[in-house]
């Protein structure tokens, strides 16, 4: 089984994520700055989302919505969420 499999069926069932993917959905803001990270390539990506997950660490922000961006940075996980927030 591929890393990326793994990763996106722990997320099948994650609340966290589900959760935060609907408020993505319906917070305006949130879903424009999701959508233009989601959208770059791997590499900016990865970079734009380290550098949102070390700004949530510097602001004390829950453990749960830190790991939630942390599962983003995996590509399938990426392009499924914004195939999510696009359609």
């Amino acid at each position: 089984m591929s890393a990326g499999k793994k990763i996106t069926d722990s997320i099948a069932g994650d609340e966290d994520f589900i959760r935060f993917m609907q408020v993505a959905r319906e917070d305006r803001e949130i879903h424009q700055r999701l959508v233009m990270v989601l959208s770059q390539d791997d590499f900016n990506r990865q970079s734009l989302l380290n550098t949102w997950i070390s700004d949530l660490e510097l602001q004390k922000a829950p453990e749960e919505l830190r790991r939630v961006f942390t599962y983003l940075l995996d590509g399938e996980v990426a392009a499924a969420a914004l195939n999510l927030l696009q359609g």
